[in-house]
C-alpha cells in the first residue's frame, strides 16, 4: 500500500440536504448544488423516512459522486433530520439546500469566499429567486422575495426581524460553531428557520447579503410552508411576540400600534390577548379616528409625538400594503421617533 499519496483536504462547506417524499425534485435539486467542483465540499443528504424513491435517488448519487454522504433515517421531523445532518457535517461552514428548490452555479463557493473575507460575519444568505412550474409565482411569493432581497445588510435584517423570515432557508451559508453555540435548531409550534435566525440574531450574530440570487425556489402545493402547522400565521405572529417581549417591549408599558388596515387590527388583538397593553390604534384616516377597534381607541399620528398623550410609548407599525412602512416610517420620523428605539415594524 502506498503511503506518499496526499491527504485529502479538510472538507471547507457541508452541504446539508434533508429530504422527504421528494422524488420528482431531489435529482434536479442535487445536480444543481454538485455542479460546484471541489474534494472539500460534501454533501450530507438526510433522508428522513422517504415512503417514496428518495432515498434510492440519493444512495444513486453517492454511487457516483463520493463527496455525497445519505444518512437514512427513520421518519422523525424535519428538526430531528437537521440536527442529525448538522451533527454529521464535517466542514466549519454549513449550506442548507432544500430537496425542491434549484442551487445557482457558484452560490457555494461565493457564500465561502464571503465568510472568509468577512471573519465578523455568521451567516451570508444568497439572493433567492422564486418559480412556479405550472404557471407564474403569486403575487405574494413575489412580494416575499423582492422584500427579502432588499434586506442587503446585517442592519437592514435586524430592522426588519420581526416583519418576516428575512430569506429562504436554502439560501444560508452559516459558520457551524455559530449553529453548535445557539444549541442548534429547536423543535415546537414554529418555522424552525425563523425562530433560529432570531435567536442568532439575539444572541449577537451578524448576519449578511451576497449580491447575486443563489437559490431558486420552487413554489407548489406541497411545500411545508403551506401545508405544516408550524408555519402557520399564527405560528409566526406568537414567535415574534415572544422576541418582542425578549428584546423590545419595555416591561409592563403598553405599546401603540400603527396602521389602519387587517394587520394592524390583527395585532391589536392578539397583542392584548397575550397580555400586552395596546393604548391606542394610530390611523391616518380621518374617517375612522375616534372608533374602537378590539377595544382600543382609534387616534391621530399627533397623539403620538411631542406632547401627545401616547408620545413617550414605543411603536409597532402593522402594515401589509407595499409601500407601507415608507409612509409609517416618515411618519414617525417627522414626529421625532427613531426607528428599532422608539419603532419597529411587525406583520
Amino acid at each position: 500500500m502506498r503511503t506518499d499519496l496526499p491527504a485529502p483536504p479538510p472538507i471547507l462547506v457541508s452541504v446539508l440536504l434533508p429530504v422527504r417524499d421528494a422524488e420528482p425534485t431531489l435529482g434536479a435539486a442535487l445536480d444543481s448544488v454538485t455542479a460546484e467542483a471541489g474534494d472539500d465540499l460534501e454533501f450530507v443528504v438526510v433522508d428522513d423516512g422517504s415512503r417514496d424513491a428518495s432515498l434510492v435517488v440519493a444512495r444513486g448519487r453517492a454511487a457516483r459522486d463520493p463527496r455525497v454522504v445519505v444518512l437514512a433515517r427513520a421518519r422523525a421531523g424535519l428538526v430531528d433530520a437537521l440536527n442529525a445532518g448538522a451533527a454529521a457535517c464535517r466542514g466549519g461552514l454549513l449550506c442548507r439546500q432544500d430537496a425542491d428548490d434549484l442551487s445557482v452555479p457558484g452560490r457555494v463557493r461565493a457564500s465561502a469566499e464571503f465568510l472568509r473575507a468577512h471573519p465578523d460575519a455568521d451567516l451570508v444568505a444568497a439572493r433567492t429567486e422564486v418559480f412556479r412550474d405550472d404557471g407564474p409565482v403569486g403575487s405574494g411569493m413575489a412580494r416575499w422575495a423582492a422584500w427579502s432581497n432588499s434586506l442587503t445588510t446585517h442592519e437592514d435584517i435586524l430592522r426588519e426581524r420581526f416583519v418576516e423570515a428575512p430569506f429562504a432557508h436554502d439560501a444560508v451559508t452559516l459558520r457551524a460553531a455559530a449553529l453548535r453555540a445557539a444549541g442548534g435548531y429547536r423543535d415546537g409550534d414554529f418555522p424552525e428557520d425563523y425562530e433560529l435566525w432570531l435567536r442568532l440574531l439575539a444572541r449577537g450574530a451578524r448576519f449578511a447579503r451576497l449580491a447575486q440570487v443563489g437559490v431558486r425556489v420552487r413554489d407548489h402545493g406541497r411545500r411545508l410552508v403551506r401545508n405544516d402547522p408550524r408555519y402557520r400565521p399564527e405560528a409566526f405572529r406568537a414567535l415574534k411576540l415572544e422576541h418582542l417581549r425578549r428584546e423590545v417591549l419595555r416591561g409592563g408599558e403598553p405599546v401603540l400600534v400603527w396602521g389602519g388596515g387587517r394587520v394592524a387590527k390583527t395585532w391589536v388583538r392578539e397583542l392584548a390577548a397575550a397580555g400586552v397593553g395596546v393604548a391606542a390604534l394610530v390611523d391616518v384616516s380621518p374617517q375612522r379616528l375616534g372608533r374602537v377597534v378590539h377595544g382600543v381607541p382609534v387616534v391621530a399620528p399627533e397623539e403620538a409625538g411631542p406632547g401627545g398623550r401616547f408620545g413617550t410609548l414605543l411603536a409597532l407599525g402593522a402594515v401589509g400594503q407595499p409601500g407601507g412602512h415608507a409612509s409609517i416610517r416618515a411618519q414617525l420620523a417627522a414626529l421625532g421617533r427613531e426607528e428599532s428605539k422608539d419603532f419597529y415594524f411587525v406583520a
